[in-house]
């Protein structure tokens, strides 16, 4: 019974961030002369999405390539603007929060980017990155080097690193290695929430389950809130908690994995599952 409390819990916790009506459209580019013959084209990378964020939680947002999985994920931390819609999180609509709690806020979202050669800097060292981080959470208080030394430490070891890796470059590091110095860095900023998109998808098959039972093992830990962003149907059936499935824009269907994998109620989500090999979708952890 103590067991299934916590998971209890959770379920009926409040929302961490939700997302009403979120919808972003982009103007297609003209040319000189269609300027001023054709009127102004726009299309709908994010056509009004509406979900809820269980905390403490893994959710699966999938979908193919071009589909706007990523783009919701990037408005989610911010980095885009939506055109229309809310973004609230712990309750809170995020346009208007004052100053200080935005740069609050950016410090709670964080996100994990798909490529793992472009993210981090080729000119710093990992120390230097991971030490960038750390002092970026606390730029008013100010923190000591030895403090800053423990920490990448532990950092290290949370992502399963040698600490001697610290003094590399990004191009001395493997793909997987990469990926984990990525999770670290936007662990350094003590996050509540994670969003991690596609963060398997540039990996060998081999490190991909490294990769995502590492963020399974985070969740468990750090009662790390995760958005998993991905392609994968299989990827995310196996350790979410709900999943949610996007086509050109739009949520068309949503649930626990049982539900989803199980008896699926859109035609483009047996589409998805038609397309894995069978017995590749292993059982989810939460079925």
């Amino acid at each position: 019974m103590n067991a299934i409390a916590p998971a209890l819990a959770a379920i009926k916790a409040p929302p961490l961030c939700e997302l009403h009506d979120i919808r972003k459209e982009y103007v297609l580019r003209r040319g000189l002369l269609e300027r001023f013959t054709r009127p102004e084209r726009r299309v709908a990378a994010v056509d009004g999405v509406s979900l809820a964020i269980p905390q403490g939680r893994i959710f699966g947002l999938v979908g193919e390539s071009g589909c706007g999985k990523s783009t919701l994920g990037q408005i989610m931390v911010r980095l885009i603007e939506p055109t229309s819609g809310t973004l609230l999180y712990r309750g809170n609509d995020v346009s208007r929060l004052p100053p200080e709690e935005r740069h609050s806020f950016r410090h709670r979202v964080q996100m994990v980017f798909q490529d793992t050669s472009s993210s981090l800097n080729p000119r710093k060292r990992i120390r230097r990155a991971l030490g960038e981080a750390i002092r970026a959470r606390e730029v008013s208080n100010g923190i000591k080097t030895p403090v800053v030394q423990a920490e990448m430490t532990e950092l290290m070891r949370q992502v399963g690193l040698d600490v001697a890796l610290l003094g590399r470059f990004p191009h001395e590091l493997s793909g997987g290695q990469r990926q984990r110095i990525g999770i670290a860095r936007a662990l350094a900023m003590k996050p509540e929430l994670l969003i991690a998109d596609e963060p398997v998808s540039s990996l060998d098959v081999s490190l991909q389950g490294q990769i995502i039972n590492l963020l399974q093992d985070l969740n468990d830990r750090l009662n790390l809130t995760i958005v998993l962003v991905s392609h994968d149907l299989a990827v995310v059936a196996r350790i979410c908690a709900e999943i949610a499935v996007m086509k050109e824009g739009k949520i068309v269907e949503q649930g626990p994995p049982r539900t989803v994998l199980g008896a699926p109620s859109h035609a483009y989500t047996r589409t998805l599952l038609s397309s894995i090999p069978r017995g590749l979708v292993g059982r989810s952890r939460y079925r």
